[in-house]
């Protein structure tokens, strides 16, 4: 195994960690058996293999001169200068300890990079390039899982590429670590109708009628709440 595939690997595990906070697993599980549980589950079903494939693609793209035009050429040779030095950060890294940093601090990825790296990924949106913007939110996610914008970006496009699954599964994060954001709310909604589950989608719809109570949201999210509102109630 080289050094971006351990790298990759530990990006992996620092996603399944995260996702023990949605609630679906019994707390009195040891986290560690909860941890292999749900890697197991995720290789069944074929979510981690692709979630893999997302984090290769990812670092690909970043590591090429392709990027280089998105960038100011010192800000794209940092950025690539710190990739090509985070296999030794993780060698660093005492394994056998908690670790309490987010892998952006471990492979010390600075402030710089990672708006270097947000910069692609949105210019990569805007150029239409969905699949390639997709893997790089799935990236930042991973190296800054606290930041509930990545989840959020990453859902928007799932839901956009119709993997529900997958965009419910990011909406879940942003709004765990950011419970108003309305757009999350409305989203998750929409997610759980296109996966037949009724009461999920009443439950999420409701709660953005509460935030949309509470503040006064752009006529934009009135209409798209009420397109998912006569949906659910056609369904």
């Amino acid at each position: 195994m080289n050094k971006m595939d351990i790298v990759i690997e530990k990006l992996l595990d620092d996603y399944i960690d995260v996702n023990l906070i949605d609630g679906e697993w019994n707390s009195l599980i040891p986290s560690h058996l909860r941890h292999d549980k749900i890697k197991e589950d995720l290789k069944a079903d074929a979510q981690l293999p692709e979630l893999s494939i997302l984090l290769e693609c990812a670092i690909k793209i970043l590591s090429t001169e392709d990027s280089k035009h998105y960038l100011d050429l010192r800000d794209y040779e940092k950025m690539v200068k710190q990739f090509s030095e985070a296999g030794d950060y993780i060698e660093k890294i005492d394994l056998t300890k908690p670790i309490e940093e987010d892998y952006a601090s471990l492979l010390h990825f600075d402030d710089s990079t990672m708006q270097s790296i947000f910069k692609i990924a949105q210019e990569k949106y805007n150029e239409n390039k969905i699949e390639e913007s997709f893997s790089i939110f799935a990236l930042l996610s991973t190296l800054k899982p606290e930041t509930f914008d990545y989840w959020y970006r990453m859902g928007i496009i799932a839901h956009q590429m119709q993997q529900y699954a997958f965009a419910l599964k990011a909406f879940t994060n942003a709004t765990y670590f950011y419970p108003d954001l309305l757009g999350s709310r409305i989203f998750s909604a929409d997610c759980h109708l296109k996966l037949g589950q009724i009461e999920n989608a009443k439950t999420e719809l409701n709660e953005a009628k509460i935030l949309m109570e509470k503040e006064q949201p752009e006529s934009y999210w009135l209409d798209l709440y009420s397109q998912f509102e006569n949906n659910l109630k056609a369904a």
